[in-house]
């Protein structure tokens, strides 16, 4: 969310961020953390106001950037919206399989905008044909620098 922000502020592009969390982290360990004084010191106030922000309502954090946390379980969420961008951040499929589901996928590809894109750091080939099989197009990337070799984007088609 955090980077989503610096990059709406930067383009000046509204985006409407949304966010399900079913075991936030407490604000100890967020503030430990200290990532937004690695990442950009001079915002490390927006950073915090994402996690301070209440649940279960939308937060205008900056003129370009609307958040909306929702305190809930990903896996039964009935969504009332349709999504252009999908960062599905969940653990490896053998920590936390129940993220990790055909009906899950097939549930958010109903739920992307033509043209919506998805991107996971998982690129087991067990999550990459479950992706297809939801009707995606899906590309395996090079991973972020220092971090994982490969990454997954999918792309639901424009009709």
């Amino acid at each position: 969310a955090f980077l989503t922000l610096l990059e709406a502020e930067k383009s000046q592009r509204a985006i409407h961020f949304t966010s399900i969390e079913r075991f936030p982290l407490s604000e100890d360990i967020v503030r430990e953390l200290a990532y937004p004084e690695t990442i950009a010191p001079e915002e490390c106030e927006k950073f915090y106001a994402l996690h301070t922000a209440p649940w279960n309502q939308e937060v205008k954090i900056s003129p370009y950037f609307t958040l909306h946390k929702i305190e809930g379980d990903f896996t039964h969420f009935s969504f009332s919206e349709c999504y252009d961008v999908v960062y599905f951040d969940a653990f490896a499929p053998e920590k936390q399989p129940e993220m990790w589901s055909q009906p899950l996928f097939d549930n958010l590809y109903r739920q992307m905008n033509p043209g919506g894109i998805l991107t996971t750091y998982c690129a087991k080939g067990v999550v990459r044909r479950m992706l297809q099989a939801a009707g995606f197009t899906v590309e395996r990337l090079p991973g972020p620098p220092g971090g994982k070799r490969e990454i997954l984007r999918a792309t639901k088609e424009r009709t």
